[in-house]
């Protein structure tokens, strides 16, 4: 079965975060997907079946972004090289913008460092570009801080995209996913 994680925080002060891209992204897959994400063990999970009729987990851990990995350790796909699909902010991504990378390292992002330290390297990462703190800004600060409505807007392109991205992965491939979704978000026509 595959799995597609949101990295985020739980609780209603995280919510509108730059912090819960990754919640908010999964949420929609879910929504979109007439899925409800029920609590199980220490994660919101939901199932549902691809276009192909294959199993799809939805998951968002529940042990705050720095233990992400703990939950997602049990859920070991199988094996295929888009089995574990990891949906997270970056700062070093302007507003918007998309990265997925099928392997590398946590980038700094300790949700991910997480992930990579129960799950090891071998994971599509999606990657929502959430900004850079202002120069003197603390970037914990930043992403952990209660978005603004114009902040939300600005990020709603991204999560889209996300979401659509996450939707390719499944029904193309982390390629096909990789060759449209990477680059700026006027040249993916999304």
């Amino acid at each position: 079965m595959r799995v597609i994680a949101g990295l985020g925080n739980p609780g209603p002060e995280y919510v509108w975060t730059r912090h819960n891209v990754g919640f908010m992204v999964v949420r929609r897959v879910a929504k979109e997907s007439n899925a409800v994400l029920e609590p199980r063990g220490m994660a919101l999970e939901a199932e549902l079946r691809n276009a192909s009729g294959g199993g799809v987990r939805l998951v968002l851990p529940q042990t705050y972004m720095n233990r992400s990995g703990e939950v997602l350790e049990d859920m070991s796909a199988d094996g295929g090289e888009d089995d574990l699909v990891v949906v997270y902010d970056d700062v070093d991504l302007p507003v918007g913008l998309l990265r997925i990378r099928k392997d590398g390292g946590s980038g700094g992002h300790r949700g991910v460092a997480s992930v990579i330290e129960h799950c090891g390297t071998r994971f599509v990462r999606v990657r929502v570009g959430v900004g850079r703190p202002a120069e003197h800004q603390d970037t914990a600060e930043y992403v952990l801080a209660p978005l603004s409505e114009h902040d939300r807007e600005q990020l709603a392109g991204g999560i889209g995209r996300a979401v659509a991205a996450v939707g390719c992965i499944l029904a193309n491939g982390v390629d096909v996913a990789m060759n449209r979704f990477n680059g700026a978000p006027a040249a993916v026509g999304s």
